[in-house]
């Protein structure tokens, strides 16, 4: 009699089966991490369930949020925004001739409006885990194949999350892409309202996640710390229209005297009454048998209790309250609020939309031919602020301040050189020190005084 051959699983089943088992874990994890959310008292009370918080939070609930409550949607952009308003030079060194590399980067970053593409990516990546920009290279081969050469890109496309879901990840080890995506299954675009899924290989996208932790993957959403508060706000805002609308047209109570006899004829004039008075421009009522006493609201200013969750918003976001709910620019924001965002955009610069971001870009578009190639590249940063009108204003009038104190002094200038005052005080060249100081010396019939700068200067 035979004997029954027992199949084994092969390699790719094996893998499958330890995909589903990480993933099953994964979600136990999540729904036990859930269940203690808002817990106190040894689980006796649940403050999310009390307050209507959502437990486990989707993608949806994020989108739903940015889509439709205004300050969710400045607290997404607000990093992106800030970050690419003035994009980043990309230059071959520090010479002042462009070099062809140079030339070519800022001919296709101009025609392909690269830097709106990347601010879009960015600001739908916060919404989700993670989003990517899809690059259309010219090569001609299915978006599931890699790209092997290129000359041009002819089209980009941002796609959140889940419009571009990873369908498959590296599994070899030794290859240093090992863990990452390889294929992602792309909702793409192909006319309005209309999308055809379609596998697209990981050579043809520029993956963006933002606020990465414990893989380079999936980001944290930025709207996820502050969900709760988002939702507190809405309750208020809500909550004080509805207190403004009812308070607002005060209610009355019609109590028929203890002698009055009303008939089912006087019920209906009264009502005729009551209705035209609330519903028409007659501002008056008359009434007969019947007392009409005001009910008078009580109306509260919701803005102390909104501020308690803007401030716990911007201590968890990092942005300044008054950048959050001012201008773009921060143009209400204090000088110190200023500098902190600026710091903070900086930072967000230099350790992720650089090595993140724009070296991803850069280096993909040099290994496919689409770019010269080149040793080495520079990705410098321009100022994230230029001073306003006003701002140079009072600079200039400090200045000039300053200049004709020091000019009326003569002790002053024994002491203080001009030229170093010029120089170390007020911020001019050692030119234009030297210059001013000909053009003084010139009104004063004097000999020319020229000071050179000392090896510290």
């Amino acid at each position: 009699m035979a004997t029954k051959k027992t199949t084994s699983p092969t390699t790719n089943q094996a893998a499958e089966q330890l995909k589903l088992v990480a993933l099953a874990q994964e979600l136990v994890g999540r729904t036990q991490l859930a269940s203690k959310l808002g817990q106190s008292f040894g689980g006796k009370r649940n403050i999310y369930e009390a307050c209507g918080y959502p437990e486990v939070l989707a993608f949806a609930d994020y989108d739903a949020r940015y889509q439709r409550q205004d300050i969710a949607k400045r607290i997404v952009n607000a990093y992106p925004d800030a970050t690419w308003r003035r994009p980043p030079q990309v230059l071959e060194d520090e010479s002042d001739v462009a070099t062809k590399f140079e030339k070519s980067f800022t001919e296709l970053s101009t025609r392909s409006r690269l830097f709106h593409y990347v601010l879009r990516t960015d600001r739908i990546a916060g919404v989700g885990c993670y989003a990517i920009l899809l690059l259309g290279f010219n090569d001609g081969a299915p978006l599931g194949e890699p790209v092997q050469r290129a000359t041009d890109i002819l089209y980009l496309q941002p796609y959140n999350e889940q419009q571009a879901q990873i369908h498959s990840y590296e599994e070899n080890a030794s290859n240093p892409r090992y863990g990452l995506p390889v294929l992602y299954n792309v909702k793409i675009r192909r006319a309005a309202g209309q999308y055809t899924p379609e596998l697209v290989h990981w050579t043809r996208v520029i993956h963006v996640a933002d606020n990465l932790e414990d893989n380079d993957i999936w980001g944290t959403p930025r709207l996820k710390a502050v969900y709760n508060r988002l939702q507190d706000i809405e309750t208020i805002t809500a909550g004080s229209a509805e207190m403004f609308w009812k308070g607002g047209f005060p209610g009355f109570a019609f109590e028929a005297e203890a002698d009055a006899d009303m008939s089912t004829q006087d019920m209906d004039s009264l009502q005729q009454e009551i209705s035209e008075y609330v519903h028409d421009l007659k501002r008056y009522m008359r009434v007969q048998g019947v007392n009409v006493r005001e009910l008078r609201p009580q109306v509260a200013n919701p803005s102390a209790h909104i501020e308690v969750q803007v401030n716990f918003i911007s201590s968890a976001t990092g942005i300044p309250k008054r950048i959050l709910s001012g201008s773009e620019l921060g143009k209400l924001a204090s000088e110190q609020d200023k500098e902190n965002w600026r710091d903070r955009v900086d930072e967000r610069r230099l350790t992720w939309a650089e090595p993140i971001v724009m070296r991803q870009i850069v280096d993909r578009l040099l290994q496919v031919g689409v770019l010269p190639k080149v040793k080495e590249y520079i990705i410098r940063w321009p100022e994230i602020d230029t001073l306003s009108e006003h701002e140079e204003a009072e600079i200039a009038k400090i200045k000039s301040d300053a200049i004709t104190t020091y000019a009326n002094s003569a002790e002053a200038q024994l002491l203080f050189p001009p030229f170093h005052f010029y120089t170390k005080v007020v911020g001019f060249t050692p030119g234009e020190a030297n210059a001013i100081i000909d053009s003084a010396d010139a009104l004063n019939d004097e000999p020319p005084y020229v000071q050179e700068p000392d090896k510290d200067a």
